[in-house]
């Protein structure tokens, strides 16, 4: 995707965040990011999936930009962690 220029882009970047959705599971991992790090996103584009007791789960953007990375895959994660930011 074409990425909007940066003057056109949001000051501050969306945080991707994990969420309660395992709640109660014993393990959640980033099984794998689907872009590349520094890669242009859309707005609800599929980012990552965490697998949760062998059921994965969709991460999507929350806004359109470009990618940061902050966790790799293979990570346990824990709830509220910040997987990426969009700027």
């Amino acid at each position: 995707p074409r990425c909007p220029p940066l003057h056109a882009r949001s000051a501050m970047p969306d945080i991707i965040l994990t969420d309660d959705l395992w709640a109660g599971a014993a393990t959640a991992v980033l099984a794998r990011w689907l872009y590349r790090d520094g890669d242009c996103v859309e707005s609800g584009s599929t980012l990552c999936e965490i697998m949760v007791e062998k059921v994965s789960i969709e991460v999507t953007a929350p806004a359109s930009g470009v990618l940061q990375i902050l966790v790799a895959e293979e990570t346990t994660l824990a709830s509220g962690m910040k997987l990426g930011a969009i700027g």
